[in-house]
């Protein structure tokens, strides 16, 4: 990740942001962005005219680090345990229902997104199967936060990680969390599947977001394998190159 040094070059120089702004000729929204890292991007002019200010080189205002990111996944119907639950139905409560559901029918997972050793606020992820003519053609893949009421609660940072994921880490994220669905689902359902699953990735808060992932399925006897390298994003999902490449998609389960 990129980030200016505008701050440390205020503080050094003992320098307020309105001098700057004064001096400069730059808008102090526009000086507040960069100080505060917030900015998607910086006009030449502008750099140069900072760069001028403080007598500075292009590598003495910015500075290159790399986050270490991981999405960290949890089933929370544990393997040793499926058979029992779809026995038995497990309960899902929302404020003052309470919904039924078997293994079969919908699997749950705990999520954290970790940047450099700091845990995020956790939220939820649950994955549902979607039949056709007795043939699984689709998941339904939802993330999504509540308080114990079952009351939704904001999903922003998830929101921001999602969109910044580029069409192959996503669907990296895709396959990795139906790998983990799957060893449960064959335990307890031998369903026919379609060549191609359709995967409906929802954000889920006031204002969902929705991704539709494509991915075709490799049939191996009895078994069968997402096939990420078949992977297709319905409309190209473009995100930050960089940033994808570094993210760790990790079930915890392993």
């Amino acid at each position: 990740m990129i980030q200016t040094n505008l701050k440390e070059l205020l503080n050094k120089n003992n320098i307020s942001i309105n001098r700057l702004s004064i001096e400069t000729g730059l808008s102090r929204p526009t000086l507040t962005s960069l100080m505060n890292n917030e900015s998607k991007g910086i006009q030449f002019d502008t750099l140069e005219k900072l760069l001028d200010y403080f007598d500075i080189s292009i590598s003495d205002f910015f500075s290159v680090y790399s986050e270490k990111v991981i999405f960290n996944f949890l089933s929370e119907i544990p393997l040793s345990k499926v058979k029992t639950m779809e026995g038995s139905p497990f309960s899902v409560k929302k404020k003052d229902n309470h919904v039924e559901f078997n293994p079969s029918e919908l699997m749950t997972y705990k999520c954290c997104i970790e940047t450099d050793g700091i845990l995020g606020k956790p939220f939820s992820g649950t994955l549902t199967p979607v039949m056709d003519n007795e043939k699984i053609v689709a998941m339904g893949l939802i993330f999504y936060r509540s308080d114990k009421e079952g009351n939704p609660l904001p999903i922003q940072d998830i929101k921001s990680f999602i969109k910044k994921l580029d069409s192959n880490a996503l669907g990296i994220l895709v396959e990795k969390l139906l790998n983990n669905w799957y060893k449960r689902y064959k335990i307890i359902k031998k369903s026919d599947f379609s060549n191609i699953i359709i995967t409906n990735l929802t954000l889920l808060d006031e204002q969902p977001v929705s991704y539709p992932v494509f991915i075709d399925i490799d049939k191996l006897g009895k078994e069968i394998r997402f096939d990420l390298y078949g992977y297709k994003n319905s409309g190209y999902k473009e995100g930050d190159e960089d940033f994808s490449n570094s993210v760790i998609f990790n079930d915890l389960e392993d």
